[in-house]
């Protein structure tokens, strides 16, 4: 099959608008060019229609090269709604690119993704969720999908939640999020070992989780950092462990994460 491009607009810009296009920028007389073109194509040609390959042959597209900043070939770049989202440089080796694919190749759900994302923004859980089960039924292993309805269930089932994000590959980018959730859903679910004897760090701590319960964040949090202020390890440093998972759940722009992350700061550090 030639993979090599006729008009940039249309076999890379527009042709990215419905599903990603990895670019190899490659010459003639590039020997690393040689090895990873023929690797590139046989991955192309095997990758289920989630990507396609185009490639620019730069001494004959110098305008292409000098515009998107080639000064070394092999130069793969990753095209997604008309723009570069990723890049590598050099003939890596195969395991390396198909890692790296996995990892950087938007999925073909994303917009139904961004769509569900917003909804939950916004606070439309019932069509949040259907949409995410409908990504789920075309495809059962999407990480992104499973974690936002984890976070759906977590307040009305925290076992189906822990459920949905069990069966996940943990990654850097996905940590945080799923230990955020397994530990509201500890909380939710009254499994943290504390002190045996009563106390008022104690009743503090059953109040913020009792107002955690009613998703009354705001108040959740004012608890959690007064015991870090008047018992800082109590629990096994449960509150800080808790503020970090509330913040985390809510995202880092939710106007409750912005308004208490300087007392939580202040009642760690002071």
């Amino acid at each position: 099959m030639n993979y090599e491009v006729k008009d940039f607009s249309v076999d890379v810009i527009q042709a990215s608008q419905n599903k990603p296009v990895l670019v190899d920028f490659w010459a003639e007389w590039c020997g690393p060019c040689r090895v990873l073109g023929p690797v590139l194509e046989r991955l192309a040609a095997n990758n289920n229609g989630e990507w396609t390959l185009a490639k620019i042959n730069s001494d004959e597209h110098p305008e292409l090269s000098a515009k998107y900043g080639i000064r070394s070939i092999p130069a793969v770049k990753l095209f997604h709604k008309g723009e570069v989202v990723n890049e590598f440089v050099g003939a890596l080796p195969e395991p390396a690119i198909k890692e790296w694919l996995k990892k950087n190749i938007p999925s073909k759900f994303q917009d139904m993704l961004t769509h569900a994302e917003a909804l939950l923004t916004s606070g439309n859980e019932n069509e949040a969720r259907r949409i995410l089960n409908d990504v789920l039924s075309h495809d059962s292993g999407n990480s992104a999908a499973k974690i936002h309805l984890a976070r759906i269930y977590l307040f009305e089932d925290a076992e189906k939640a822990i459920q949905l994000i069990t069966s996940i590959e943990e990654t850097s980018e996905n940590a945080e999020i799923i230990n955020s959730l397994k530990t509201i859903a500890e909380l939710l679910n009254e499994n943290i070992q504390l002190p045996v004897e009563e106390s008022l760090t104690k009743e503090l701590y059953l109040e913020a989780v009792r107002l955690l319960k009613e998703k009354k964040f705001d108040q959740s949090l004012q608890k959690f950092i007064e015991i870090i202020r008047t018992d800082r390890y109590y629990g096994d440093d449960i509150a800080r462990k808790a503020c970090v998972a509330i913040f985390k759940y809510l995202g880092e722009g939710d106007q409750i994460t912005l308004t208490y992350r300087r007392d939580f700061g202040r009642a760690l550090y002071v």
